[in-house]
């Protein structure tokens, strides 16, 4: 099967993290932010901390450069609540 996005998707709600991470890993270039933040939950339910680390920190250096892209563009705080809401379930990896 040809990785997708859609499939990175799936995987993880059939209760197999191992098998959507090379499916997100292959989207990433084209993502916004949501395949970072399911491959570190992927990452994370598979049993590799390590990598789920990295890729959080990445995640969140989307979510920081989303939010100042936002205040410059003048959006409200409604139109970021998101971005402020999805680092909060992993705060037990930050640094």
């Amino acid at each position: 099967m040809q990785p997708s996005a859609p499939s990175g998707r799936a995987y993880p709600e059939l209760g197999q993290p191992q098998q959507a991470i090379p499916h997100l890993k292959a989207a990433l270039p084209i993502d916004d932010g949501n395949l970072h933040y399911l491959l570190t939950r992927a990452y994370q339910t598979a049993g590799q901390a390590e990598l789920a680390k990295a890729m959080l920190n990445d995640y969140q250096g989307i979510v920081k450069s989303a939010a100042v892209a936002n205040q410059s563009r003048g959006a409200s705080s409604a139109d970021c609540a998101t971005l402020e809401v999805w680092p909060v379930y992993y705060t037990s990896y930050r640094s």
